[in-house]
């Protein structure tokens, strides 16, 4: 059996697997955005394997438990997509219910995933583009976080620890102005520890 870290580094190998459990490529070019030539043209060339592996895992119906090989020490887990956080004025934007799932290599049982509304992070994170947070990290000076804020909810901001304080500070800070806030007044603060820019996410029509 081939393990899933020979899978995601030979396109010939994702390719045959795929072919092995039924994939029309067709579809799967299509849920990915690009033509069918330009499919095999990736494979062929080991690139975009891991959004391939997504598309064919996730929107076609596959069952996860099909995906279990090891990767190194890791195993590749769904992570809840919520509709959005916050990247601009501080308001209240999280939304409770997932809208889809990520199948992303880690341990984190408790990531989660977030597609970001605003321009406040920008160059570092874009509107459109996608965080996922750990809650069991602790958050250290100069991260970028999911923070709540008493009175505010949820905002993307990168943080700085001062005494009682947090100092919430936008990248586009010609835009956005840094706000203080007693540490008090903090519900939760949750380090990004992965972001999935636009050019790497799977494109769907």
């Amino acid at each position: 059996m081939q393990s899933k870290l020979e899978i995601l580094e030979n396109g010939s190998k994702l390719r045959d697997y795929l072919q092995s459990k039924g994939i029309n490529f067709t579809t799967l070019a299509d849920k990915l955005g690009i033509s069918r030539t330009e499919l095999y043209d990736r494979l062929n060339k080991n690139e975009m394997l891991e959004e391939i592996f997504n598309a064919a895992a996730n929107p076609l119906g596959i069952e996860l438990k099909e995906f279990t090989y090891k990767l190194i020490d890791k195993e590749f887990v769904p992570i809840p997509v919520y509709e959005r956080v916050n990247a601009g004025p501080l308001s209240p934007s999280f939304v409770s219910e997932p809208i889809e799932s990520l199948y992303l290599p880690g341990n984190g049982k408790n990531r989660f995933a977030l597609k970001v509304n605003g321009d406040s992070m920008e160059p570092t994170i874009k509107e459109g583009e996608i965080i996922v947070v750990d809650p069991d990290i602790e958050a250290l000076s100069g991260d970028v976080c999911l923070v709540a804020i008493e009175g505010f909810e949820y905002t993307l901001k990168r943080v700085h620890f001062e005494m009682d304080e947090i100092i919430l500070i936008s990248d586009n800070s010609s835009v956005y102005d840094r706000k203080t806030f007693p540490k008090s007044r903090v519900i939760q603060v949750f380090p990004v520890v992965m972001h999935i820019k636009k050019r790497d996410q799977i494109r769907r029509k």
